[in-house]
């Protein structure tokens, strides 16, 4: 999928033609897809995502159609779009449940403002 537009990009005509030799030597040449061994993985560690809670939020419509113009799952595009922005403030991917004190305070507008202010 391009993860701008939500297009499918494979060519599935071709590939229904292709052979599974042909699909296998594809993906082996791939750089992007080459296959992993016990070493690869010696040092992984397993993290699970922080939870979800559902909450009721006032969008302005703007914002929301364009979620939605995306395609499905603009509820999760959304979340990402947060996410980054939090992560951001934070100073880069810190641990579930880690919240640090943003660097500015918000007015109902969402502008910022200092906490001088």
């Amino acid at each position: 999928m391009n993860p701008v537009s939500n297009e499918d990009l494979t060519n599935w005509a071709l590939l229904r033609e292709m052979s599974d030799e042909e699909v296998d030597a594809r993906a082996t040449d791939d750089p992007d897809a080459q296959p992993t061994d016990a070493a690869f993985w010696q040092d992984a560690k397993v993290t699970l995502p922080p939870g979800k809670t559902r909450v009721f939020l006032d969008l302005d419509d703007d914002v929301l159609a364009w979620f939605k113009s995306q395609g499905r799952a603009y509820g999760r595009r959304m979340n990402d779009a947060l996410r980054v922005f939090v992560e951001q403030r934070r100073g880069g991917p810190q641990s579930a449940g880690e919240v640090a004190e943003p660097d500015a305070e918000y007015d109902a507008s969402g502008r910022g403002r200092s906490r001088a202010d």
